[in-house]
């Protein structure tokens, strides 16, 4: 969520100027299972994302962040591929921040993985201060 003002910049016109902000978690299932399913985190795709979605619901993001062990009660998830996605999770701590920044200001998951591939940790400085410089 953001907070600001619509300004008018003369060569590239209309632009939101952030005065402040807060990172939202993505609140849906439908939310959190695109997130999850992006092939961001390794070994989660859409179908995993599906089934740990299905399981806890909208405290799943919160789950893998705090009890990563309770993935194994997932249908179809073993400790094996339960420690590989912890690792993953841990290792995307600053995609994850990016994109929630991003998908919590309305950007798709598709873009959102482009903006991330293109400018790196310094994706939520790039849609703060130059949000010109985004792909189409």
């Amino acid at each position: 969520r953001m907070e600001g003002r619509w300004g008018s910049h003369p060569q590239f016109g209309r632009q939101f100027t952030v005065e402040n902000y807060t990172t939202v978690l993505p609140a849906t299932i439908q939310g959190i299972r695109r997130y999850l399913g992006s092939g961001l985190i390794k070994g989660i795709g859409p179908r995993i994302a599906d089934r740990i979605t299905e399981h806890f619901g909208t405290d799943t993001l919160d789950v893998i962040e705090q009890q990563p062990g309770r993935l194994v009660e997932v249908p179809g998830l073993g400790p094996k591929r339960t420690k590989m996605i912890a690792a993953a999770w841990e290792e995307q701590k600053a995609i994850k921040e990016v994109m929630v920044f991003l998908q919590g200001v309305g950007v798709s998951t598709s873009i959102a993985v482009r903006i991330y591939k293109k400018y790196g940790d310094a994706s939520i400085s790039v849609v703060r201060n130059e949000p010109y410089r985004l792909p189409p």
